[in-house]
């Protein structure tokens, strides 16, 4: 068994416990046929055949990328749609075809290795909400300033390089993607 490294986590959604391990799941997909969606085999195959994250469930599956809106700019009608799936599927295509070996963030849980960086995060990202230790076999330490949408798809595809590569921004906010299953350890109170 390989030796197991102390990282922390914020609890927004108020669902860790001391004790609790954390696994890959198997993809739901209720909420789609809640939604009137039709599956089909392709929408199904994931490509995570040992399970997907939390994460990895609200943005492959969950969370929606039809045209929310329209917008009219420069006298062109563009249909808006949130930037959050999209950003997250580039990000992995390129990790797919280019770094394969790094975890994928669809079947990670994220923390920091130490305190002053998860501040940090909980800084720049709020809420924040409960901070707990997680003890996981591997992660990888990535600049999570870099998960973000450049003014043109090249500039995004430059970003996710990046991250993916483990470079720095000028302001870095280091995140780990904790490979699972973790066990969650003490809750070391709240922040803020």
């Amino acid at each position: 068994m390989a030796a197991l490294h102390k990282l922390y986590t914020i609890d927004r959604k108020g669902t860790l416990t001391k004790g609790h391990l954390i696994n890959l799941l198997q993809p739901d997909y209720s909420q789609l046929t809640i939604a009137g969606i039709a599956l089909t085999p392709g929408m199904q195959n994931t490509g995570f055949l040992n399970g997907v994250s939390m994460h990895g469930q609200r943005y492959l599956i969950n969370w929606s990328m039809k045209p929310q809106h329209m917008v009219c700019n420069d006298g062109v009608r563009r249909s808006m749609i949130y930037s959050e799936p999209a950003i997250e599927a580039l990000f992995e295509q390129v990790r797919c075809y280019e770094f394969p070996n790094r975890p994928s963030r669809f079947q990670a849980i994220f923390g920091c290795e130490d305190l002053a960086n998860l501040h940090k995060f909980v800084d720049k990202h709020p809420p924040g909400g409960a901070i707990f230790e997680l003890y996981a076999e591997g992660y990888a330490v990535v600049d999570m300033e870099f998960v973000t949408t450049g003014h043109t798809i090249s500039e995004t595809l430059h970003y996710a390089r990046r991250y993916w590569n483990g470079d720095h921004s000028t302001d870095p906010v280091w995140e780990c993607l904790i490979e699972l299953p973790v066990t969650v350890g003490n809750q070391l109170g709240r922040y803020p």
